[in-house]
């Protein structure tokens, strides 16, 4: 029980080392995020009069004196690289007949081990597009802890002024909660999304993490086209319950659960994907997304403006070890989707550049 609880409080520990490093960020220019400073109050190192605005506090005694600039410079192209991803998926023409209009364009975002990422506050208040006339179901998924402490405090330092924040528990299981941002005015929502906080510890059966998905206080649908994130998380999984959370999401029954290490070079990331049943998996590493198609020139030239990089080679190194890879999976009318996601070439809505990635394809696809 002491080993588990240890364990615990390590996996908590993450979503406060990474807030910390995308505040990092924020305070040194790289990237806008008006949520952050707020979202990080509470956290070791953060002074409690942070304010909620981007670039308030903390320039000289904040987050940016405990990181260094090889830090700040990775997650800035992991922060890049996910919006991305997400964007490429919100933006994709997913309606190809007359039955899917009955969804009228809804999706899905699912983000594991979600932590104290911010990334729905900037879809909701127009810092990222891609909400625009769609209805949008975003889901979190974490610790039962992380999840009680970000529904009933974080959400609510992060709160734009003239809104109020509501929230509320799911009775029956005591770790779940809907979130909303209603306009102080007249106490409406306009916004067509809607926000999930889900308690749950991905080492246990996905089995249980669906049933709580499905349950109807959160709605969510198997049928309606969704992104599942997982940032950084797959290594702090044990091996098993990797390959079983990856075997759920590509919505198979059978997987081989090999009991080696989960591999740390790009083509072993693909086959697992590959091998618990997604149709097509494709992935680079984060220096050919950094360098190559998938960060913006804009937002390179903008990174390189707030500080200069001594470990060069260090980074690269870094980069090199680290990769971004995708995993879809589709039929019907929403193969042909699932296939453009992951495509490559001058028509990657991501950005994946031919010769700089690699792309696998299941035998079954292939043969269909």
């Amino acid at each position: 029980m002491e080993a588990d609880e240890r364990h615990d409080r390590a996996v908590i520990s993450t979503a406060d080392d990474a807030v910390l490093a995308k505040l990092s960020c924020v305070e040194k220019g790289y990237y806008h995020d008006a949520f952050i400073q707020a979202m990080a109050k509470g956290v070791k190192g953060v002074g409690n009069n942070s304010s909620s605005t981007y670039g308030a506090a903390g320039r000289r005694n904040g987050a940016s004196s405990m990181m260094e600039p090889i830090i700040r410079k990775g997650t800035h192209a992991r922060v890049c690289a996910v919006d991305k991803a997400i964007n490429a998926f919100l933006s994709l023409p997913l309606l190809e007949d007359a039955e899917a209009s009955n969804n009228k364009d809804r999706r899905q975002v699912v983000i594991l081990g979600a932590g104290r990422d911010t990334t729905y506050l900037r879809y909701r208040f127009g810092y990222l597009t891609g909400f625009e006339g769609k209805e949008i179901d975003w889901f979190e998924v974490d610790h039962p802890f992380v999840i009680e402490q970000k529904a009933k405090s974080w959400l609510k330092k992060c709160t734009p002024e003239g809104y109020v924040y509501n929230s509320k528990m799911n009775v029956a299981t005591g770790d779940s909660y809907r979130a909303s941002f209603s306009k102080q005015q007249d106490g409406t929502d306009t916004n067509n999304s809607t926000y999930h906080l889900v308690g749950h510890d991905l080492r246990s059966s996905p089995d249980s993490l669906l049933q709580k998905l499905s349950d109807p206080f959160h709605g969510y649908n198997r049928a309606i086209p969704t992104i599942f994130v997982l940032e950084c998380l797959i290594m702090y999984l044990p091996d098993k319950a990797s390959w079983n959370l990856l075997q759920y999401l590509a919505n198979i029954s059978n997987c081989n659960n090999k009991k080696d290490a989960f591999s740390r070079t790009l083509s072993d990331h693909l086959n697992k994907l590959k091998t618990c049943g997604f149709d097509i998996a494709v992935g680079c590493n984060m220096m050919d997304a950094y360098e190559h198609g998938i960060i913006s020139i804009d937002e390179r030239r903008r990174a390189a403006r707030c500080e200069m990089l001594d470990e060069l080679e260090e980074f690269v190194l870094l980069m090199r070890h680290y990769c971004l890879c995708l995993g879809a999976k589709g039929s019907g009318r929403y193969k042909s989707a699932a296939t453009a996601l992951c495509s490559v070439g001058k028509d990657s809505p991501i950005g994946f550049e031919t010769g700089r990635c690699e792309r696998q394809i299941a035998l079954t696809t292939l043969c269909s």
